[in-house]
């Protein structure tokens, strides 16, 4: 049996990468014929364009046991039996779901804390990722952005294994305009690209990390604005 998990930085994605996770997808399923597709929700296009293509998959292969798994944060449901569960209101397609998985419960400094919602679902993926074979990374290498720190982080660990999905045609243009920047803001997120730190860049600027870190976010909403016609 093979475990597969999915990120993703954009809420959506082009047909060139659908048809990259739909070919992906068909190689996995023609290597096991037994697969689960570990989810905390779908929320986002991109998750649910990632449930179609499985059911798609499911479809193409229907000797196989392929599972759409929803994993139960035990925080927010004490006590959960298979009928009190409501695929839709997480955003899956009704019948999509077919098994459900509880996280271990995770008691830190941020649990108990209301507004940290953020960083405990960031601690789920992270358990998540680590309990899969293989994750599906939808991103492109230099943003800025906590998922591609993520994906980073496990290509170094080398499990599960990184299968990213991309448009090269997109990552040309996101390059091309990182490149294109100038002043502070320029400096910045061609810095960041290139591996620098945001320390490095602060004592390079003479301004604080947080001034640094407040021009990386200021530029990728930029960037994210002009690229975003190109994926949706």
């Amino acid at each position: 049996m093979i475990r597969v998990c999915f990120l993703t930085i954009f809420r959506a994605m082009d047909e060139v990468s659908i048809q990259i996770l739909r070919n992906e997808l068909i190689k996995l399923a023609e290597s096991d014929p037994q697969l689960e597709f570990w989810f905390t929700g779908c929320y986002n296009s991109a998750e649910k364009t990632m449930v179609q293509l499985i059911e798609e998959t499911k479809e193409l292969y229907p000797e196989s046991q392929i599972d759409i798994v929803s994993i139960i944060d035990p925080i927010k449901y004490e006590k959960f039996t298979w009928e009190d569960f409501d695929e839709v209101r997480i955003g899956f397609p009704k019948g999509a779901v077919t098994k459900y998985e509880y996280a271990p419960r995770i008691e830190g400094k941020s649990e108990q804390i209301p507004n940290r919602f953020v960083e405990h679902y960031r601690k789920i993926e992270r358990w998540i990722a680590s309990q899969c074979d293989i994750l599906f990374a939808f991103h492109y290498e230099g943003i800025p952005d906590y998922i591609n720190n993520e994906v980073k982080r496990l290509k170094k660990k080398k499990t599960p294994k990184v299968i990213s999905i991309y448009n090269p045609d997109v990552s040309k243009r996101i390059n091309e305009w990182i490149d294109a920047q100038e002043g502070r803001e320029g400096i910045v997120i061609q810095g960041i690209r290139d591996g620098r730190t945001y320390k490095s860049l602060s004592d390079e600027l003479g301004i604080s990390t947080n001034r640094v870190q407040q021009l990386s976010h200021r530029a990728v909403r930029h960037m994210f604005s002009e690229i975003r016609k190109s994926i949706t």
